[in-house]
């Protein structure tokens, strides 16, 4: 055994000793690249700072990650009390509704247009059975008027008897129509168109009656004067002339549904004796013919005689023949 121990460490020593010496520069070179991993590290850290030391790369972005900076430049935007305080005009509703009452009051408006309807429906039915009382009265004001021009036409040329007046002088230009033309009208009969005074027309539609007289008066002439006597053949009717355009006499305003202007049917009775000339009819101006309307209102193109003219006219018209 003492042999054997002997031979072992013998032949075993130097391969120990080899083992350990492997091991020891093996743990040597490892102790070595170890150090010289520790010792490099801070080198490349501090080479790759650029990319690692993130406190620079921060404060080189700043402009981006800083936040404080970028909400100071951008405060007008993200100062939310500002804004707030600049939006008061548009979100403090009190201010707006207060100034919009009449729209955003609804409680009153309905309140008062659900109370002021039974009003308004009563004020509305009070004013509609006024407007009608209203038009009831102005169409019957125009029925008394109508009825009024009717009679004052019929009563404002009563004879001093008290009877209608029956006689009417008619003016017409020879040129235009004259004594001779009503003789060759058919039957003698001609329609007395053409008038456009209202007061004319009136004494025709509401006071001539058939059969009444008609002093033939040739106006616009030399010798101007009462040429022969006639008649109402037709009384009056809507003068056809004014819905003419192609007539003389045509009216624009006239309708044929509600008619202005109207005439009457004359017939041919008999030529005077003698022209009784306007300035010898002048001469009794101040006499017997005083109030006869051809002295007095000579424009007028129809006018009413009095019988104690008409009568005085037939015997101007003989007198003058006999002492001829």
């Amino acid at each position: 055994m003492n042999n054997l121990g002997r031979i072992l460490r013998v032949y075993a020593k130097p391969r120990i000793f080899l083992w350990q010496a492997s091991v020891g520069t093996a743990t040597a070179k490892r102790a070595k690249l170890s150090g010289s991993k520790k010792d490099t590290l801070p080198k490349s850290k501090a080479k790759s700072e650029p990319k690692d030391t993130l406190p620079k790369s921060k404060a080189k972005s700043e402009p981006k990650d800083t936040l404080p900076k970028s909400k100071a430049k951008s405060g007008p935007k993200e100062t939310l009390p500002k804004t707030k305080a600049k939006r008061e005009s548009k979100d403090t509703l009190p201010k707006s509704e207060a100034k919009s009452e009449p729209e955003g009051t609804l409680p009153k408006s309905e309140g008062e247009s659900e109370d002021a309807l039974p009003k308004s429906e009563g004020e509305s039915e009070d004013t509609l059975s006024k407007s009608e009382t209203k038009s009831e009265s102005k169409d019957e004001s125009v029925k008394d008027s109508k009825k009024k021009t009717s009679a004052a036409s019929v009563s404002a040329h009563l004879n001093a008897d008290g009877t209608r007046t029956s006689v009417w002088l008619m003016k017409s230009e020879p040129h235009t129509f004259s004594i001779d033309d009503l003789i060759n009208s058919n039957n003698s009969t001609s329609q007395w168109e053409g008038v456009r005074s209202h007061e004319a027309k009136n004494l025709m539609k509401h006071s001539m009656k058939i059969g009444d007289q008609v002093l033939f008066y040739h106006s616009n002439t030399k010798e101007p004067g009462i040429v022969g006597l006639a008649k109402i053949a037709k009384e009056s009717y809507p003068d056809h002339t004014a819905f003419d355009p192609k007539s003389d006499y045509f009216d624009s305003k006239s309708d044929k549904d509600e008619p202005r202007w109207f005439m009457v049917d004359v017939q041919f009775v008999r030529r005077l004796k003698r022209t009784l000339t306007l300035k010898e009819l002048q001469e009794y101006k101040d006499k017997e013919l005083k109030d006869m309307k051809l002295l007095n209102r000579g424009r007028l193109s129809v006018q009413p005689v009095s019988n104690t003219e008409m009568e005085f006219i037939m015997e101007l018209e003989n007198k003058d023949v006999a002492t001829e």
